[in-house]
């Protein structure tokens, strides 16, 4: 049975927190914003480079059940985003909501295998 280290997932999550936050308001003063196509875009990128690395920092404390955590380190982004979105006015539809914690534990895992890889 995995033992579930749930500091590697915090940390994972917390790690992929602040690389969003700090990537989405580089953009931001660079002018970008999120209502646009390119922006979109832009912010989407921004949120599945988060996820990865989150998955990454819960897979490099996490061994040797790298792409597990890394899943559950995602979708803990992914819950805390949600959380921030919804909270914000945003009203994306439950299909969107779906999919997106799909994306985010697939994008977590590939962070995990990744950092797995990495040490071997």
């Amino acid at each position: 049975m995995t033992r579930i280290r749930w500091g590697a997932i915090a940390l994972g999550a917390f790690a992929g927190l602040g690389l969003t936050a700090i990537i989405a308001v580089i953009l931001f003063a660079f002018g970008v914003r999120p209502s646009g196509d390119a922006g979109g875009a832009a912010f989407v990128f921004v949120q599945f480079t988060g996820q990865v690395a989150a998955g990454w920092v819960a897979g490099r404390f996490a061994t040797p059940t790298e792409a597990f955590h890394g899943s559950m380190a995602g979708l803990t982004l992914y819950a805390v985003t949600a959380a921030l979105t919804l909270a914000a006015g945003g009203t994306p539809g439950i299909g969107a909501l779906a999919f997106s914690a799909v994306v985010a534990a697939v994008l977590g895992a590939a962070g995990g295998v990744l950092a797995g890889e990495r040490r071997r």
